[in-house]
């Protein structure tokens, strides 16, 4: 009797996903699943839904970019706009 034939990862580089970020081990990126499947997205924060292309598919995990936030998380905080000092000091060091 012969051994299955090994199969390849689930998902594919270039399809697009919704999921839930469930943890995130580091500031940098959140985890989130698709099934059992795990998925490395940065930028991202616990209990956010977000839409993500994946970049990167190895046979038990995945890395994606993020697309958009769906629902964001309660600890988000909007980007700082740009003060007028700050435009100054960019628009002299061009």
């Amino acid at each position: 009797m012969q051994d299955p034939v090994p199969s390849g990862p689930p998902f594919q580089a270039g399809q697009r996903h919704v999921l839930r970020i469930a943890t995130s081990p580091s500031a940098a990126r959140g985890v989130g699943r698709l099934g059992e499947f795990v998925v490395f997205v940065p930028f991202t924060l616990v209990d956010e839904e977000v839409e993500v292309e994946l970049t990167e598919v190895k046979r038990h995990f995945a890395r994606g970019r993020l697309l958009a936030v769906r629902q964001a998380s309660p600890s988000r905080v909007p980007p700082a706009a740009p003060t007028s000092a700050n435009a100054a000091v960019a628009s002299t060091s061009m």
